[in-house]
């Protein structure tokens, strides 16, 4: 036997299709008359709604049985939407900051130098640590955005082998090596990050002249959306202070204040902003905080004559450290160099809660 809602919704639907070729489209009340299951009208039905159908939502359960299903006397209901900015993108374990070169040496032709790229590092753990470390024994490394003629492989797995994280194929050979803080080098272990330097030797076997990739940068353990969320609530504020790691492998001071309260904002200065020695020297304020990880905006202020961006985030418990990396042209020259840094503790403020009862 045919379903008489069907034949009822064929007819609705021929009517209008037939008027609509001979007047204009159906007014909103016409369409209000018409309903197509329930006491959903045409009005009301929406490509963005599943009808009755949204209400087979399962309980944690399992799926409950026919009979238990809701009996509403209007079985539409929209789709919930996603509010926009309501995204959270969690972090990954280990999380980096840095910048490549490129060298290609080729008989009888001139060295080339591409470069510098910079880049955002993550890491996933393949085997955990054997000897309690932060850093596990074994972890998937991923590079992005690839750019430049002759880019790293994006992603790769590194293992520990004599306090090296090393891979070896026929095409070449992989190694990234922790590079110990100038001041304490036991500090990566307390804070979680650490720079780091990455050498690639890539080769086909048509090409004589492999490619060596140079990569400096900073990986470590992102500070907990839980402990940002508690810091932020104090309205945290502090100042960084640590070293940027130049192309030819020295160090230079910077310095940054972040601030929580409102929004929060941090503003920073390398090498004391000024350049000198090949190491480029700025100040940059207004920069934006965006959970654990920070950056510049349109917004943000460079000094003197330089432009470019920060990117980079907090780590360790507390957000004991910070690092990233710094994409700065000044007088036409380009550098890109990762930083990090760690928290001063005797100039962190910590809003205290008053004591009920306190003598005021």
């Amino acid at each position: 036997m045919k379903n008489p809602s069907l034949k009822a919704l064929s007819l609705a639907v021929a009517t209008l299709v037939v008027q609509s070729q001979a007047q204009a489209a159906p007014t909103n009340a016409e369409l209000n008359s018409v309903k197509l299951y329930g006491n959903v009208t045409i009005a009301q039905d929406s490509v963005n709604g599943w009808g009755p159908w949204t209400e087979f939502e399962p309980p944690a359960a399992g799926n409950p049985p026919l009979a238990q299903l809701p009996t509403t006397p209007d079985p539409y209901r929209t789709l919930p939407q996603a509010a926009a900015g309501s995204v959270v993108v969690p972090l990954p374990e280990l999380l980096g900051f840095g910048a490549f070169y490129t060298l290609i040496t080729k008989p009888g032709a001139p060295d080339l130098i591409d470069g510098p790229h910079p880049i955002n590092v993550s890491g996933t753990t393949i085997t955990p640590t054997t000897t309690a470390s932060w850093m596990p024994d074994s972890f998937q490394m991923d590079i992005a955005p690839i750019t430049g003629a002759y880019p790293p492989p994006n992603s790769m797995p590194l293992a520990l082998q004599e306090g090296v994280y090393a891979n070896t194929t026929e095409n070449g050979q992989t190694s990234l090596t922790l590079v110990e803080n100038p001041d304490d080098p036991g500090d990566a272990e307390a804070n979680q990050v650490s720079f780091y330097k990455f050498l690639s030797y890539l080769r086909s076997p048509e090409d004589r002249a492999p490619q060596v990739i140079t990569q400096l940068g900073v990986i470590g353990r992102p500070t907990s959306a839980a402990d940002m969320a508690e810091l932020k609530a104090r309205n945290f504020s502090g100042t960084y202070t640590g070293y940027s790691l130049t192309n030819g492998g020295g160090f230079a001071p910077m310095t940054m204040d972040v601030n929580l309260a409102g929004e929060g904002s941090w503003s920073g200065t390398w090498n004391n902003g000024v350049t000198a020695n090949g190491v480029v020297g700025f100040s940059v304020t207004d920069g934006a905080i965006n959970g654990s990880t920070f950056s510049t905006t349109a917004a943000s202020k460079f000094s003197p004559n330089t432009t470019g961006s920060i990117n980079g985030g907090f780590y360790g418990a507390n957000a004991s450290a910070l690092g990233g990396v710094a994409d700065i042209t000044q007088n036409g020259t380009r550098y890109v160099d990762p930083f990090r840094a760690t928290l001063q503790q005797n100039t962190a403020t910590v809003p205290q809660t008053p004591t009920v009862g306190a003598a005021q």
